[in-house]
């Protein structure tokens, strides 16, 4: 990786960005962007897809990566190609049995989630926004994603914790890209503890129900249309007002929130995370 952390530095200074100011855009820390830029950390490719996206180029170009016909075609690992490939003809046969491949192969979760189905999905919503793609095929694509989530609970092996949180995920008014949180709070399950995913369109005295009776430690948040912001404001000062001696965490995420400076702040979150790691950190 020793081209992707020169490549990195070069991109940061050519843009006049200091390493504080380019962990801002990615809502990280100074630290990280130092780790990589000196090649003792490597990123994910979720993460990498976030800093090809802050200096507009193609992820070739920033990991300096050229893969020969020869080396993907005698490849015994699926490739994240091969599986939107699939998505994108509709093709749910060989889309399920990629992802099967994969498990069967002991793939951990969180590269299927964030290498596979993570990376479709921003593909499928770059295509739509470009004019590219019908409406009914980003549906289609979605829906399988879900189907294979659904798959992947069944070969999902769960820690067991001393003390597992019990959290809360949903997705406030009517936000409906509910796959992200889905996936965070799968792995934030899978790594021990309690998760409960409520959906959308769940008024505000619900919630509050639900906090009660399943004893929440934390509520995720997530929101990827800026018109959904306020609503999500709204839910989370009504959850101090109303339980104010036993709130629990309030953590955001979502691309929403994503274009704030300081999102926790500026929305009365206690936390803002873009990643299972963050959230299970602060479970911990």
């Amino acid at each position: 990786m020793e081209h992707f952390a020169s490549q990195l530095r070069a991109l940061r200074l050519s843009h006049k960005l200091t390493q504080r100011e380019l962990a801002d855009k990615l809502h990280i820390g100074q630290t990280a962007v130092a780790n990589y830029e000196n090649g003792t950390r490597v990123p994910d490719l979720s993460m990498c897809i976030r800093i090809a996206d802050v200096f507009q180029i193609s992820l070739d170009t920033l990991t300096g990566r050229k893969i020969s016909p020869a080396q993907t075609s005698t490849s015994p690992i699926h490739t994240a190609a091969d599986y939107y490939s699939a998505l994108f003809r509709g093709d749910k046969a060989r889309a399920q049995k990629i992802l099967l491949d994969l498990l069967h192969a002991d793939t951990p979760s969180e590269t299927i989630y964030f290498q596979f189905m993570e990376v479709a999905l921003l593909r499928t919503g770059q295509l739509w926004a470009k004019g590219e793609l019908p409406v009914w095929k980003e549906h289609l694509i979605s829906e399988i994603v879900l189907e294979h989530l659904s798959l992947m609970q069944m070969y999902r092996k769960q820690k067991v914790l001393r003390h597992p949180k019990n959290v809360i995920s949903l997705l406030p008014g009517a936000e409906q890209h509910g796959i992200g949180l889905r996936m965070i709070g799968a792995l934030v399950e899978e790594a021990g503890h309690a998760v409960h995913f409520l959906g959308p369109h769940l008024p505000a005295d619900h919630v509050l129900e639900a906090i009660d009776t399943l004893r929440a430690d934390a509520v995720l948040l997530s929101c990827t249309m800026p018109e959904n912001v306020d609503t999500a404001c709204m839910l989370m000062e009504k959850i101090r007002r109303e339980k104010r001696k036993s709130t629990p965490l309030l953590i955001i995420g979502g691309t929403a929130f994503a274009k704030m400076k300081d999102p926790a702040t500026q929305t009365g979150a206690d936390h803002f995370c873009m990643r299972s790691a963050d959230v299970l950190e602060i479970l911990s």
